[in-house]
This record gives structure tokens, sequence and C-alpha cells, in this order.
């Protein structure tokens, strides 16, 4: 907030990185093994963090997993993730996506299907029509009409190019990770005021 920016993109579910308390947002001996059961110590933190952020004047965007792993959950699994995430998120200024890098990290269990399966179902959830997006590269024709912005992580030669995307689908390409913006083809940056 101090640097000008307006959104927080957070992950709602990641299966790499445990609260140092141990409580992951399913239950199960490390949060992955019942994706069908919530642990509701997980997700009562994380609402207050979005809460105090939300305070600070930012937005919330809730990527769904951490590189698509909500893609290799069952089709049930994923459905009452999302349901879970808009009954309990979508009275607040928030926005919705896939996870990032869905077409590389998603140990194989993304396809398009999945993403416009995903664009789909939230549609059908949304009572206040929250801000949608894609993390990803997709290749399927974005029919429902209800994605808004396509988020892209990586620059360099390849931040225009993937803007075709955008103009292809006529939606907004957005970088959205600006920690790793490498300012005239250098080696990233931490520094705030350059990002």
């Amino acid at each position: 907030k101090q640097y000008g920016f307006t959104v927080l993109q957070v992950l709602a579910y990641n299966d790499a990185v445990h609260w140092n308390d141990g409580h992951w947002p399913y239950s199960g001996n490390d949060g992955r093994d019942d994706n069908a059961t919530i642990n509701p110590v997980s997700w009562q933190r994380m609402e207050s963090r979005a809460v105090y952020a939300l305070n600070k004047g930012l937005m919330v965007y809730f990527m769904m997993s951490s590189s698509g792993a909500h893609y290799c959950f069952t089709s049930e699994q994923r459905r009452r993730l999302y349901r879970y995430l808009v009954g309990r998120f979508a009275s607040y200024n928030v926005g919705f996506g896939s996870g990032e890098e869905v077409n590389d990290f998603s140990n194989g269990c993304w396809n398009d299907s999945l993403s416009q399966e995903m664009e789909n179902y939230m549609a059908s959830l949304q009572p206040y029509r929250k801000i949608f997006g894609l993390h990803g590269y997709p290749d399927f024709e974005l029919g429902t009409g209800y994605t808004d912005i396509l988020l892209f992580q990586k620059t360099d030669g390849g931040y225009f190019g993937k803007g075709q995307l955008g103009r292809r689908y006529r939606k907004p390409y957005v970088l959205g990770e600006t920690y790793y913006y490498r300012p005239a083809g250098g080696n990233g940056t931490q520094d705030p005021v350059t990002i």
C-alpha cells in the first residue's frame, strides 16, 4: 500500500508450504490426503489476514492453488474448493483466478478443458460478479465471457509476444507477479521502487 499497490495476490491452497503450526487447508497428514474435508483453523487464519489487507485498502486476489495443484483434485473436489472460496470471500473486495503457470507446473494435471471448466463453474457461482482471471496460456476460446484478465509472470523477451494473447481474446494482459520483473534484461529485482 505504501508504494501504491492496490491488489494483493495470494494463494488459497498451497500444497508446497504449510503454516508453521502445521495447520493445512485440508485434513489429513499434510493437507493433501483428504481434499474433501477442510481444516477450519487454516481458513479462519486466511480470512483474518485477508480482512487485515482489505482494511488497509487493498483488493485481495485469490489464486486457487500454487502451480495449479487443484487441477490434480477430482472434479468434485475442485468444485468444492471453488464453492468454498466463493462462499467464504465473495462478499469482500476480492477477485478469483487459477494458479500460476498451470501449463508448466501442474504435475501434468492441467489441460485447457480444466481451465474452461473452472471458468464456467466460477461464472455459475458468483453472486456479486467478482473479477476473474486465468494464469497460464489459455488455448481455448473464452466462450462464457466470464474471464476478465489474463495473468502472466515471466517478462523479458516473451512479454510482448504473450501480450498478443490478450489482443486475440480481447482481454487485458496483466503482469501478475511483479517480483520477477527484469528491467532491461537484468537479473530481477526485489526493490519495491523499481517494481
